[in-house]
């Protein structure tokens, strides 16, 4: 008997499976995990997670990044066709001279970086680059047509340093040489002829920003750290930090778990972004090359050694400063979240000066303010390209002669972060300092951006943001006539917080599969209305009333008409909105530290400040609800404005409300409250090594995601935890439940659909990417955007898509896994249309269903009218006619 019934279990089972098989999947190879280590594509971003010793480490890495650290590996091969003179003779694009040439100088650098920096790399890093190697050769990957090997790995770590000895080969003071190399760096080639250039506009404009600051400059007294990747010379083109696309996050099995932004294949960052769970944070802005030796440690090495065994802003320092080889030297910003002590660390190869302070901020932009360090990075060659450029300015307001003189001269970049600095001094916090990132001239050439404080590092999180942090697509028109295969444009994507997993979750990963249909639907688009730039970054936030339509983008409010998408009314404000919310009569929005209510027809019923920047909003019935960004929440009266209650939840950690009739569930870091109408706790509940996120209330369910990975399902009457999922990364999306399934948005790329009474998973689709927009289920589909660049259309039941849209950039199976549009909106839909905002437009897209209409007041529906009202009231005609028909009779 149990045999029988478990075949239609079964069938049950193996449904999806078999009608991916009937209607096609593709086949292209999705690695995300393997061992202990996995894999997530979101933003733009590669997030990697690796553990254990140091080859197995290694090896999770090679073999999840393979194509990856490939395509890295050619590319710095390349560079050499960009270099001044040797690039006349090395071959055009796509011809065989020209590959063979990109081969030779591979086989150059690799066997000088071997012989130079192997025996000064300790065993456990060896291990680690060893098993990066076979993890590729695993997977069948080769570079040139042959097996990768260690010194290839080696090579690829060293790369930065290595030419950075190569192009600036003095290593002591030698005035005749300098005087070459100083004429030799002001003549470019341009076809066959040399021509001098006396006005050159980047001889070292072309290194990172930092910023750091604390205490009471900033709002709760938090160390803030933030680093922006700039790019620039010759043999570090745009294409270059156009793969170092990596947050790495490793947990060793000795010293610290720590996060480095980074690029594929590498043990350190490179890309001068450094965190440990001892709260320790550091960046650096790399100075001219000054003086350097060939003994001594590489950068590589001390900046991997103090993020992974530092526990101090002292540990940091020695590391960085001991035994070193002098090359790369920089200006270090480091901070320690557990006292609030911040540092700016100035490095030459013989002498080196700190600064240090529990209040204020420090800045760095490559320009090194110390005497001594200055004197010793600026030889005889810089020396006089100093002086040089100081007569030019006279001519032309040329700059860059501040790098190239003794004494320290603020440069444009270092003006505008004081300038900014002071201007926000005691305002300073995450929200600020994207602010000052996306400033130019600090974001001039920024390819991407990374912000963390003393909240998110103590939980391994932080911010970041791929390509330009202003919004702009950075030109590469030159570097496609000397790459054509590799630099290509690349749009930003936006701001997106992510965390680093709990220990031990690696074994959760599923498999990723996906149910596509070989004929699908059009995705119709019946209208899209630009509402605020064409930008690849903004993905409009999107509320609906009745057949008013209203968005947010930047600083604006835009109601729209659902049928043409013309604009009836809008708002503009001076401060990015954060959050929307309406009602049956009202829209909220939440913009930076203000809040604003509207009626639906645009007039402003009130307007409050708060101290801190808002991060949710919920109306319903009487109630307006704010979360905050650092843990606070507030309730207001819907009409009039007036607080009713602000109560504190956590401190550092944006709080998320959800309105549910007269109450109000309000979660943030581990603590989850329930509130009545008054603001008074009806009960609480907290989870231990999770962040909440995105909560929200359905009868007598709250569904809350967490960071940790889990969706909790707490009853609403008491605060027990009635059952929890697990899924593979973070659920940053509302979770929502409609006719007893909970479909649920998560980091891990998946859509899941969940038995609402027991969390059981019914099936999962994977996108290429992160989730992040809220489902809803309209008709017969659930709705939801992706980071992959598509807006997808499912079945409800089955979990099969039936269609998609993609209004630009999509990421498939293939490299160049940052370019993308992410869609990060949340859907809403109306009559036969659905509505999702992307690259700063909404679109009205034709939903392919109709939703079946029910009574919606008090949440009871046409059938249980039908059930409760009308078939009584027949039952009873019936009746009547049959006393009729026999009382006639």
């Amino acid at each position: 008997m149990k045999k029988l019934l478990s075949i239609p279990i079964l069938i049950l089972l193996l449904l999806p499976v078999v009608t991916a098989i009937l209607h096609g999947e593709p086949t292209a190879e999705r690695i995300i995990a393997y061992d202990r280590g996995y894999r997530y594509n979101v933003g733009g971003w590669i997030y990697l997670h690796i553990e254990g010793k140091p080859y197995e480490r290694g090896f999770q890495h090679g073999y999840l990044l393979a194509d990856e650290i490939v395509d890295m590996m050619e590319r710095w091969s390349k560079v050499v066709h960009n270099m001044r003179v040797i690039g006349l003779i090395t071959g055009s694009p796509d011809s065989q001279k020209y590959e063979k040439s990109s081969e030779r100088w591979w086989n150059f650098c690799r066997t000088r970086i071997t012989r130079i920096y192997w025996k000064d790399y300790p065993q456990e890093y060896r291990e680690e680059i060893k098993g990066i190697a076979d993890g590729i050769t695993a997977r069948g990957k080769t570079l040139f047509g042959k097996k990768v090997t260690y010194e290839d790995i080696l090579t690829l770590n060293e790369m930065y340093e290595f030419l950075s000895r190569f192009t600036h080969p003095c290593k002591s003071i030698h005035p005749f040489r300098s005087l070459l190399c100083l004429i030799r760096g002001l003549v470019c080639s341009t076809g066959e002829k040399l021509t001098l250039v006396p006005m050159s506009k980047n001889v070292v404009n072309h290194h990172c920003s930092g910023f750091i600051a604390t205490g009471n400059a900033t709002t709760h007294g938090q160390m803030i750290i933030a680093h922006s990747t700039w790019f620039g010379k010759y043999w570090f083109p745009y294409y270059i930090p156009q793969r170092w696309n990596v947050i790495l996050d490793v947990l060793p099995d000795e010293g610290n778990r720590f996060i480095v932004a980074t690029a594929p294949g590498l043990i350190w960052s490179d890309e001068d972004y450094y965190q440990n769970e001892k709260g320790i944070a550091f960046i650096e802005t790399t100075v001219y090359q000054g003086l350097w030796r060939d003994r001594g440690l590489p950068l590589a090495i001390r900046a991997r050694l103090a993020v992974q065994y530092g526990s101090s802003i002292d540990d940091v320092i020695d590391y960085l400063v001991q035994n070193s080889d002098g090359i790369m030297n920089a200006v270090w910003l480091i901070g320690d979240a557990n006292s609030g002590e911040i540092a700016r660390l100035e490095t030459g190869l013989f002498v080196y000066s700190v600064k240090r302070t529990f209040n204020g901020f420090y800045w760095s932009a490559v320009n090194a303010e110390n005497f001594r360090v200055r004197s010793e990075q600026l030889r005889i060659q810089s020396f006089i390209m100093g002086r040089y450029l100081q007569l030019l300015h006279f001519f032309n307001n040329n700059q860059q002669y501040k790098y190239f003189t003794r004494e320290y001269h603020p440069a444009d970049r270092d003006l505008k972060f004081e300038e900014l600095g002071k201007k926000y001094y005691g305002k300073i916090d995450t929200e600020v300092v994207k602010k000052i990132l996306s400033t130019p001239p600090i974001s001039e050439q920024s390819t991407e951006c990374k912000i963390t404080d003393s909240y998110l590092i103590k939980n391994n999180g932080l911010w970041i943001f791929w390509g330009c942090p202003d919004g702009r697509t950075l030109e590469v028109t030159k570097f496609k006539e000397e790459l054509p295969e590799k630099a290509i444009k690349v749009e930003p994507t936006g701001w997106i917080n992510i965390f680093g997993l709990p220990d031990g979750r690696s074994q959760d990963i599923l498999d990723p599969h996906s149910y596509y249909r070989n004929s699908l639907l059009e995705s119709k688009v019946f209208w899209k209305k630009l509402v605020r730039n064409e930008s690849n970054d903004i993905s409009p936030k999107l509320a609906l009333s009745g057949d008013h339509l209203y968005t947010t983008a930047c600083g604006k409010l835009i109601c729209l008409d659902v049928s043409t998408g013309a604009i009836k009314w809008e708002r503009e404000f001076e401060k990015h909105v954060t959050d929307i919310d309406v009602d049956n009569n009202t829209v909220t929005v939440g913009c930076d530290r203000e809040i604003y209510t509207f009626t639906l027809d645009g007039t402003l019923l009130w307007k409050k400040t708060l101290n801190e920047g808002t991060a949710s909003v919920g109306v319903e019935d009487e109630i307006v609800a704010v979360g905050t960004c650092y843990g606070d929440v507030y309730i207001f009266e819907k009409n009039s404005g007036d607080q009713i209650a602000h109560r504190s939840v956590s401190v550092g950690n944006d709080a998320y409300v959800a309105v549910y009739g007269n109450k109000i569930a309000v979660c943030s870091r581990e603590i989850c409250l329930f509130l009545d109408g008054k603001g008074r706790v009806l009960w609480n509940v907290s989870v231990d090594d999770s962040v909440f996120s995105i909560t929200s209330i359905y009868n007598s369910s709250l569904y809350v995601g967490g960071w940790d990975s889990y969706l909790y399902t707490i009853d609403s009457t008491n605060g027990k935890i009635k059952w929890k999922f697990k899924t593979g990364w973070g659920i940053d999306a509302k979770p929502v439940e409609k006719n007893g399934v909970v479909y649920l948005s998560s980091m891990d790329s998946n859509l899941y659909a969940l038995d609402k009474d027991t969390g059981k998973k019914l099936w999962y689709f994977s996108a290429n990417a992160a989730i992040r927009s809220s489902p809803i289920i309209y008709g017969k589909y659930v709705f939801f955007g992706a980071d992959d660049g598509r807006f997808y259309a499912l079945n409800k039941t089955t979990g099969i898509c039936e269609w998609f849209f993609a209004p630009k950039y999509t990421l498939d199976s293939d490299i160049y896994n940052y370019v993308t549009t992410p869609i990060a909106s949340n859907p809403v839909a109306h009559g036969n249309k659905v509505f999702v905002g992307a690259n700063g437009y909404v679109y009205a897209l034709d939903a392919h269903t109709v939703e079946e209409q029910r009574a919606r007041a008090k949440g009871i529906s046409y059938t249980a009218i039908w059930l409760f009202l009308i078939l009584p009231a027949v039952l009873i005609l019936l009746v009547l006619a049959i006393y009729l028909y026999k009382t006639r009779e």
